[in-house]
């Protein structure tokens, strides 16, 4: 009768003689119920005076069919001294029917349908529950009065729908509710009731025996009470003019306003005092009552109850903003850590930054003097040598503080990047999750500040390469026609739908070309996020030209120009823009805000490239950036290009992967990135865990962490290259990111090396890069 899927239930109880009541209840009886849940709770409560067992029961979790549930019942029944319930529960499933009535006229809770049959979230409900516990339910519909008096006269055995309140619990035994309903004032349209004080002395319209009669009753004697026997009674005169408001529940109210086509009629949208809806039965029937919340836990338990909810008040359920907040808490708690998080940090580095700058300004200011007094003492033949020995071993003195800089810059990079993993990483993570749209604004929103954030981070460790003489071009055969495509993706991801973007490459520049491929992108993403920012509406065009070298005719100049519409630069400001810290705007609101770097990076990567870089600009009228550099024209139609699509072609459906990794969040931030990917990952701690678990065979790819406690990365890769003959490819994982890094650990045996934080484009083209270099 009951056989089918397994539940659990969970026994969270202490047994004592004579116990047996409230065995199956919600958190309103002593117990708890999880909706979402396949279980439910089975509690005995512990307020029993006669003869106390000597024993405990606590935490108790079973399996068990629902075939055996009832006869678990009784024996619980029978152990706690309550035969007599048990017998009456067993006399129920003899006779294998109850009664169940209900209002014949309250839709959607309970009505009868147009063929005659009785329906709504109620009538469902009591069947499903009856179904649930093996018994055959008959349902009797009448006027709500008659209901009522049909249970206190026993000719019906339980009431499907009936609100709670303690003055009812006298009458009433009550199940765990099955819903929470509130009542609303609906009006005429062209009244507005801001609170129920504005209904005293007022003539009000309600149900006949309804729990907000009652409560109106109780809550106001000066409102005066016109009483009828339904809903669609009480705001049919509201529609007919006769009276200007009505209190009933807001669920049959908004479907007798729209079912009926009610034009003059409307909810004034208080929701007020919530009540518990639940099955109901006679004080002297909670024999009846335990087998109800039985068929509502399991109910409740499976999707029968969201179907059922869903389909008769889903439609009509309206979350208030508090319910939004309360259902969301989580989520809305995570994304105020991470942006707490992300100011803190922008904090930190900034005032890290503006700290450096004075440094720096103030280091250079004494170079420059100390340069200046040390050409003067050349120049008079220097006078006394103690003093010119004392001046250079200031400027020494001042060299160890640049050095010093450099290195607290790669510390500093390190330290930021490694908690900016775990930010990115959940940020990219929580975007791949089902979201409203508000949700994904906020995401959007982190997403930015953290590429904002990443990028602050990356100009400075630019800048430092470039003044300590260490920014080198590593140039690489690829498609022109890429540097195209990506500048307009650029502006895609930025623009606005007021901007239009135009591109024009010279048919003369020739398809493939061999240039650092990745620091003219760099140029061209500043020149063009630079357009963007100050051109709140027009066009953003690119601009591609060649201009012939004569002295070398494999060797090709290339202009590249960034042309928009926007704000425009006075003339007073183009001079020294491209010197560091240098912005167009300072006004006190920082409309524009950067580091001042960008346009100092893009004109030395223009200048290692062979070029020069410059700007037109006309106030109001907009501004012109324009670069050029030097590249080879390689005619190989044999040579392979790199392409951005290659990496998605090359990498395998799923990989086995080990990952090595200490910290606990870029643990599971990087396992939840690699697995939304279909990877398996398995996690090791350090190096020294990474060589127990591996086993030729087992993994495809193992990522490892640079720097860890107990065994570090390198050490761990030098041990299984000495140990095993054959392994996979190890691709390295470290937040340092100066120039030469990447080198110096491959040529420590790392075959590829990733910078943190993992981004999915890097990891696929560390993975085409080392499987292209193993292909014969």
């Amino acid at each position: 009768m009951l056989a089918g899927k397994p539940i659990k239930l969970i026994l969270n109880v202490s047994l004592y003689a004579g116990a047996g009541r409230n065995i199956f209840s919600d958190s309103k009886n002593q117990g708890y119920t999880d909706n979402r849940h396949d279980y439910f709770v089975v509690h005995l409560p512990s307020n029993i005076k006669n003869n106390q067992l000597p024993m405990q029961f606590n935490n108790i979790v079973l399996k068990i069919p629902r075939s055996i549930l009832l006869a678990l019942l009784f024996c619980i029944l029978i152990q706690t001294g309550s035969t007599q319930t048990s017998q009456s529960i067993e006399k129920l499933y003899q006779t294998g029917v109850i009664v169940i009535g209900d209002d014949i006229n309250y839709p959607p809770y309970s009505f009868v349908d147009d063929k005659g049959q009785p329906a709504g979230f109620n009538i469902d409900i009591a069947k499903a529950v009856g179904k649930e516990m093996g018994l055959e339910v008959v349902i009797r519909q009448d006027d709500w009065e008659v209901v009522r008096e049909a249970l206190r006269k026993g000719e019906i055995d339980a009431i499907s729908g009936l609100f709670y309140s303690a003055e009812r619990a006298l009458r009433y035994g009550f199940s765990s509710r099955h819903s929470v309903s509130s009542g609303d004032v609906f009006t005429a349209k062209n009244i507005t009731v801001n609170s129920l004080d504005d209904l005293k002395g007022k003539q009000v319209v309600v149900q006949t025996a309804d729990i907000y009669e009652e409560l109106l009753s109780e809550l106001d004697p000066e409102i005066h009470l016109i009483e009828v026997s339904s809903v669609k009674d009480a705001l049919t005169l509201l529609e007919d003019g006769v009276y200007d408001y009505a209190v009933v529940l807001k669920l049959p109210g908004l479907y007798s306003i729209r079912n009926n086509n009610f034009q003059n009629v409307k909810p004034a949208g208080l929701s007020f005092l919530p009540k518990d809806y639940c099955m109901a039965v006679r004080k002297e029937n909670e024999d009846l009552l335990y087998i109800l919340n039985a068929g509502l836990h399991i109910l409740k338990a499976s999707e029968q109850y969201d179907q059922i909810h869903d389909k008769w008040l889903g439609v009509y359920e309206e979350k208030n903003f508090p319910d939004f907040l309360h259902e969301h808490r989580w989520i809305i708690i995570l994304i105020g850590s991470v942006i707490f998080i992300l100011l803190a940090l922008s904090g930190t580095l900034r005032y890290l930054i503006s700290l450096k700058t004075k440094e720096l300004q103030t280091i250079n200011k004494e170079l420059t003097a100390s340069n200046e007094e040390i050409v003067r003492k050349n120049q008079l033949l220097a006078s006394s040598q103690t003093e010119l020995e004392a001046r250079l071993e200031k400027i020494q003195q001042q060299g160890d503080i640049i050095r010093f800089k450099q290195n607290f810059l790669a510390n500093m990079s390190h330290e930021i990047r490694t908690p900016l993993t775990g930010v990115m990483g959940i940020i990219d993570i929580m975007g791949q999750t089902p979201l409203s749209a508000e949700q994904k604004e906020y995401i959007n929103i982190l997403k930015h500040s953290s590429e904002n954030l990443r990028e602050i981070i990356n100009q400075v460790l630019d800048y430092s390469r470039i003044e300590a003489g260490r920014l080198h071009l590593k140039n690489i055969l690829f498609s022109f026609e890429d540097l195209k495509n990506q500048a307009q993706t650029l502006f895609q991801s930025l623009a606005s739908n007021k901007l239009v973007f135009e591109s024009y490459i010279d048919p003369d520049i020739p398809e493939n070309i061999c240039a650092d491929k990745n620091r003219i992108t760099q140029i061209i993403s500043n020149l063009i996020s630079n357009g963007i920012k100050f051109t709140p509406e027009g066009i953003i065009a690119f601009k591609a030209e060649k201009i012939a070298d004569k002295s070398d005719p494999k060797q090709l100049i290339i202009k590249i120009s960034i042309t928009d519409t926007g704000l425009g630069i006075v003339e007073e400001k183009q001079e020294g823009l491209f010197e560091p810290f240098a912005q167009i705007h300072q006004s006190d609101y920082r409309e524009y805000e950067g580091t001042g770097l960008g346009l100092t990076i893009c004109k030395e990567l223009a200048i290692l490239h062979g070029g020069e870089i410059g700007l037109q600009s006309q106030y109001g009228k907009g501004s012109t950036f324009w670069f050029t550099f030097k590249a080879e024209c390689i005619d190989n139609d044999n040579t392979e290009i790199i392409s951005p699509q290659r990496a998605q072609q090359t990498q395998p459906k799923k990989l086995r992967i080990l990952l090595v990794e200490d910290k606990i969040v870029n643990q599971k931030v990087m396992k939840l990135l690699l697995t939304s990917f279909s990877h398996s990952v398995d996690l090791a701690e350090n190096g020294a865990i990474a060589l127990e678990k591996f086993h030729p065979g087992k993994y495809d790819l193992i990522l490892m962490d640079i720097q860890m406690p107990v065994m570090d990365g390198i050490t761990a890769t030098r041990k299984l290259r000495e140990t095993h003959k054959s392994l996979p490819p190890i691709i390295g994982l470290s937040a340092n990111a100066f120039e030469g890094d990447r080198e110096k650990y491959m040529n420590m045996g790392l075959d590829e090396y990733i910078t943190k934080p993992l981004k999915k484009e890097d990891f696929m083209q560390a993975w085409e890069s080392v499987t292209y270099r193993a292909t014969p």
